[in-house]
């Protein structure tokens, strides 16, 4: 069993990121012409809001991707590898609006494919 102090702090922690999964969640309310990520439907055009959670190069399969959060889901898109993409400064906690078609990919699992992004502020963290 863990000591008292670590599961205090576990539940801080805790406490921290559903207050912000909340500030993401009215952030992205605050986008009346997008949908919700979980709202998405493959083989069809959409826009929406997130904030970025993860951006990773694959250099191996020139791709960028990145997964989005919108507080209650979450959403993979996908580019090819540019030198010079101004996506690159789509750092974790970076609001982002996407348009684009939605797609599967081989798992079955739903990914925008090239879409169209604006870089804008996302909700404090604090």
């Amino acid at each position: 069993m863990k000591p008292w102090h670590d599961l205090v702090r576990d539940r801080m922690r805790m406490g921290a990121e559903a207050r912000y999964l909340e500030k993401v969640r009215l952030w992205a309310d605050g986008h009346q012409d997008c949908l919700w990520l979980d709202k998405v439907e493959p083989y069809r055009s959409c826009r929406v809001a997130g904030v970025v959670r993860r951006l990773r190069l694959d250099p191996a399969k020139s791709v960028l991707e990145t997964i989005i959060s919108d507080g209650k889901s979450m959403l993979r898109a996908r580019w090819p590898l540019e030198r010079s993409s101004p996506l690159l400064r789509a750092v974790p906690g970076t609001g982002v609006i996407l348009e684009g078609m939605v797609l599967l990919d081989p798992s079955g699992e739903a990914v925008l494919a090239e879409p169209a992004f604006d870089l804008t502020e996302g909700p404090e963290w604090n």
